[in-house]
């Protein structure tokens, strides 16, 4: 599927291959590196990341933002929230990770547009996911993209060292 909006640059969203794993654990790295932004406590290899595509749930969404002469500048992860129980079969858990020098120009929209028409053909109703409080650009995007804020679980994730905050947030599909 092809996906753009007015800053894409016209990223084509298809659906990751096991052959993009290196560029996806480069991206999330960088993320991981940058610090303040993934809960991730520690790198992500190569074949970690191959094994993860290799084991996506039938109900799991795995995107890639692919650019034409770039190649992924960015993915999204749908997954179920708590697959062992039919009471939650209906909500599902995001993740999203953009390379840098692509951050706030329309790929995650692109991505996350994507990525919720899937969700609603899997079934699901609703996306809960979790987000480091100090992470107020990410906060802000979800918001953009019609999440609430629901509850603050303080000291709740162990990264770098210390003890961060984490907020959870909600969208209804």
């Amino acid at each position: 599927m092809t996906g753009s909006d007015s800053g894409s640059d016209s990223a084509v969203v298809r659906a990751a291959r096991v052959q993009d794993a290196a560029a996806i654990s480069e991206i999330l790295n960088q993320v991981i590196r940058e610090g303040s932004r993934s809960l991730f406590a520690r790198p992500i290899s190569v074949e970690e990341e191959r094994r993860f595509i290799g084991a996506l749930s039938r109900r799991g969404v795995f995107h890639v933002a692919d650019m034409p002469c770039t190649g992924v500048v960015g993915l999204q992860v749908l997954e179920p929230y708590a697959p062992n129980m039919e009471s939650q079969r209906h909500v599902a858990t995001i993740g999203t990770w953009i390379r840098d020098s692509y951050r706030r120009r329309g790929v995650a929209t692109t991505l996350t547009t994507a990525t919720f028409a899937a969700a609603r053909h899997l079934g699901f109703t609703k996306v809960l996911t979790d987000i480091r409080a100090d992470n107020t650009a990410s906060l802000a995007f979800h918001q953009a993209m019609g999440f609430t804020v629901v509850g603050v679980a303080h000291r709740q994730a162990y990264v770098d060292g210390r003890l961060v905050d984490v907020c959870f947030v909600e969208a209804f599909l």
